[in-house]
């Protein structure tokens, strides 16, 4: 569900799918199909289906060429990989992890990367008439979605007014609010991977500890508050996230006691 770059590349099976896209290579590894149909795939309509796998597809390649774009504009490459619940933008050589600041920019490029389609996708909306509007999660994070009441698809042809909202809605979801969370300070979403790039900045032996706490406590609460408002998903993926940065603590840790 949610992106995140230069992490560990998943291996290859005889089941992925290659091909080049804006001269970058990508791989599309086959649990990510089964993922995606796992979170969203019963959508009560064949076609809903088909277009939450094409937007959610879409939607994580732009995510993550937004890393690849930024990867560029500082000298450097990378190739992408789609996979479990999101995709990976990895660059071989890593030079723009030389400065805080340039790490910082690549991070937030793929969230950015999202936004921006998001905001197309509204102006596109209103253009034919739909109207905007706002609400807010369980776990405060803002929702924007559109409606289509002064299009005249309504009267005309209901089914295709379901299918237009549908459509619409959904990719504001994937660009928007999936874009929002991701840049919370939870490791490794890309919010957790800029928070560790700023706290290794103000301190270079202890900031990468910090920024594991960090993601540890936010992540526990999200998991909490998705609980109280009966969203299991967002529970299980929050408390999975809780576990892991609470390991990488503890093995920081283990690390920081064998050289002392």
């Amino acid at each position: 569900m949610w992106c995140m770059f230069n992490l560990d590349e998943p291996g290859r099976t005889r089941f992925d799918w290659y091909f080049r896209l804006w001269e970058t290579d990508v791989r599309v590894h086959p649990f990510f199909w089964i993922v995606i149909l796992l979170i969203g795939g019963d959508q009560g309509d064949p076609w809903f289906t088909v277009d939450w796998v094409v937007i959610v597809s879409a939607s994580i390649l732009i995510h993550e060429f937004g890393h690849v774009l930024a990867m560029r504009f500082f000298g450097d490459d990378g190739h992408i990989v789609l996979w479990s619940c999101g995709g990976l933008a990895i660059s071989p050589r890593a030079n723009y992890r030389g400065h805080w600041a340039t790490t910082v920019a690549v991070s937030a490029a793929g969230p950015a990367a999202g936004l921006l389609f998001a905001f197309l996708a509204v102006a596109f909306s209103i253009a034919i008439g739909g109207a905007s509007h706002f609400t807010v999660s369980s776990i405060g994070v803002p929702i924007w979605y559109v409606e289509f009441s002064r299009f005249p698809l309504p009267a005309s042809n209901p089914m295709a007014y379901a299918h237009l909202h549908h459509f619409m809605n959904t990719l504001l979801y994937v660009n928007f609010y999936w874009s929002l969370v991701n840049l919370l300070p939870v490791y490794p979403l890309d919010g957790g991977q800029i928070a560790r790039a700023i706290f290794e900045e103000r301190k270079p032996d202890g900031g990468y500890r910090r920024s594991l706490q960090v993601s540890m406590y936010v992540a526990l609460a999200i998991a909490v508050l998705a609980l109280l408002s009966g969203q299991s998903y967002l529970t299980y993926f929050f408390a999975f996230l809780t576990s892991s940065s609470f390991l990488a603590l503890q093995a920081v840790g283990r690390q920081s006691w064998g050289r002392s």
